[in-house]
């Protein structure tokens, strides 16, 4: 063995421990680098053949930098709502295609997960790069393939808002006073709605058309006899249905009969059924039927008159006012 191997040895320790003050000092440069992963240094010795057994060959040694990529990163608080971070396995599949990737493209996988959201409502992250994700159906159900990537598509929150759904049924819980004294004049079903007759006692209620409008439905009740009532259901204003004008706006009437213990004996007339609201062409709103449930809720007790609740579904179009992403990705 000559001097110059028993130096060569020596300055490949130099060197194993230059490379591991390095990737230290990388690693400290970078703590806040978003995504950034640590390097770290094994130390691997290297073994000459060994030709005389009265001298030694050195080999020194060799140092092996480990890029450390699947090593799970510590969380951090973020003030913005489109910062995301990935626990456990899995990647972020962003593209530089902001088209469907079944239309061309290739993707890059990252584990940095601080997005914005660009002038055309995608979401990107800070090389432009576009966040890809599986398409939500119109029922809100996802279908994911993870063995093929041709499906997903760009996120882009543009379009994102609730679609307005029309009234479909309603519950009225309210008393009908049983002293009332019975109305002895001429009725016929429309009265109530044309105000021929004033109702005895009425109560309005909000619904929603087709297009996420609130109209105005009033049910105005009538005693006619001993538990016996009628009752009309009406737009108002009546212009806002076809015919509305003439027949005060009249969608649905029937009588309302009450056993002696106060509860609904039975409902008939249209009132009692699904009945059809044909709004005016100018509302630009579909015909829309609606059931009105008169048989659960509504009582005839010797209290005043009185409204406990109206329950109706239905619900206007809907404003995008924040992102939340939940646990599972959705």
């Amino acid at each position: 063995m000559s001097i110059y191997t028993a130096l060569r040895a020596g300055v490949s320790g130099l060197t194993a421990n230059s490379s591991a003050l390095a990737v230290i000092s990388d690693n400290i440069a970078n703590v806040n680098t978003v995504g950034y992963k640590r390097n770290g240094i094994d130390f691997s010795a290297l073994v000459n053949a060994q030709n005389s057994a009265t001298t030694y060959n050195a080999g020194g040694v060799l140092p092996l930098t480990r890029q450390q990529i699947s090593l799970q990163g510590s969380l951090e608080q973020s003030s913005s709502p489109t910062d995301f971070a990935i626990s456990g396995n899995g990647f972020f599949i962003v593209s530089a295609n902001d088209q469907q990737l079944s239309n061309g493209g290739s993707v890059l996988f990252t584990r940095a997960g601080s997005f914005t959201i660009d002038h055309n409502g995608y979401m990107v992250n800070a090389q432009g790069l576009y966040l890809q994700g599986w398409p939500v159906k119109p029922d809100g159900s996802v279908t994911s393939s993870p063995t093929s990537l041709s499906a997903i598509e760009p996120v882009n929150i543009t379009g994102v808002g609730g679609l307005a759904e029309a009234t479909a049924n309603v519950t009225l819980n309210a008393n009908l006073q049983s002293d009332e004294t019975s109305y002895a004049g001429a009725y016929t079903a429309g009265d109530l709605a044309t105000g021929t007759v004033t109702p005895q006692f009425e109560s309005s209620m909000e619904v929603y058309d087709s297009l996420g409008a609130p109209r105005t439905i009033a049910l105005g009740f009538l005693k006619t006899g001993a538990n016996t009532w009628q009752v009309e259901a009406y737009a108002r204003p009546s212009t806002n249905v076809t015919g509305g004008a003439a027949s005060g706006g009249l969608l649905a009437d029937g009588t309302v009969t009450f056993n002696t213990d106060g509860t609904v004996a039975g409902v008939t007339g249209s009132i009692g059924s699904t009945f059809n609201i044909n709004w005016a062409a100018t509302t630009g709103a579909a015909v829309q039927p609606v059931t009105l449930d008169l048989t659960h809720g509504l009582t005839q007790f010797a209290n005043a008159y009185g409204v406990t609740s109206v329950t109706a579904d239905g619900v206007p179009p809907g404003d995008l006012v924040g992102l939340v992403l939940q646990g599972d990705g959705g």
